[in-house]
């Protein structure tokens, strides 16, 4: 687990790491979701796992799940680390399936405005390679992001982990061409 980059951009401070998601939890998490609502794989089934089979049932009862939307669930078990609120945001159809262009962006703002209206601070989200965007590389990610936080987010520390260091530096320099400045911890 390493800290890649800091930034802050607004009132918000963004920590980009290499971690799994669930090693840096935030009051907000972000869980993929496709619109059968089953929890079987990636960060979906670990956070099945670790917060409890009531998470998934939770999320079936929101069914039928729309693509591009975002719907919350409680945290289960994931209390104990301080998350408040999961954010399925569902960008798949079917489990497994890619992801369609247009849907995974709209079903992030979904869930960032999920948390705004939780009153969640910190929040912390997977990589999304969001597709149908300039730049499937992280671009189209650091686009969404800035444009959210430019419209007064209450959000002040978001942090973005993933295992593809390359992404998440691509990622960092982005946000910065965006207008995120880095801050400096000494």
């Amino acid at each position: 687990m390493s800290d890649l980059a800091r930034l802050a951009f607004g009132g918000t401070i963004i920590d980009i790491t290499e971690a799994r998601p669930l090693q840096r939890p935030s009051e907000g998490l972000l869980v993929p979701a496709n619109s059968r609502a089953v929890m079987g794989a990636g960060l979906a089934g670990e956070v099945r796992l670790r917060a409890g089979r009531e998470v998934e049932d939770e999320l079936v009862r929101h069914r039928p799940l729309d693509l591009g939307r975002a719907y919350p669930t409680g945290a289960g078990r994931l209390a104990e680390s301080g998350v408040v609120i999961l954010a399925h945001a569902v960008i798949y159809r079917e489990p497994g399936e890619p992801a369609r262009p247009g849907q995974d962006e709209r079903a992030l703002e979904s869930a960032l405005e999920l948390f705004e209206e939780a009153g969640a601070r910190t929040v912390t989200l997977p990589t999304l390679r969001l597709v149908g965007g300039p730049n499937p590389d992280g671009r189209t990610l650091a686009a969404s992001l800035a444009g959210h936080l430019r419209r007064r987010s209450r959000i002040r520390h978001l942090t973005i982990a993933g295992l593809d260091t390359d992404y998440l530096r691509r990622l960092a320099s982005d946000l910065r061409q965006l207008g995120a400045l880095p801050v400096d911890e000494t």
